[in-house]
């Protein structure tokens, strides 16, 4: 399914922003910083378009399994 193809999706863009992360922490300078910066960016873009599309698609249907007032009471 495509959401679930998205989750391996973005395990790449995580290991690289933590690899990032751990350079700069040992080594910080501007251009470890940078670094960082665009792994944070490139995982931001990964992660929002997966939970936007999650919660479109998601969403909906758990609000169909929850029914009645549970929902309702947590949103």
């Amino acid at each position: 399914d495509h959401l679930a193809a998205q989750h391996v999706a973005v395990l790449p863009a995580l290991a690289t922003a933590e690899a990032a992360l751990m350079v700069w922490s040992d080594t910080p300078s501007a251009e470890s910083a940078s670094a960082f910066q665009g792994a944070i960016a490139a995982l931001d873009a990964e992660l929002t378009s997966h939970l936007d599309q999650e919660e479109v698609g998601l969403l909906p249907l758990v609000a169909e399994a929850k029914v009645g007032r549970h929902w309702d009471e947590a949103h």
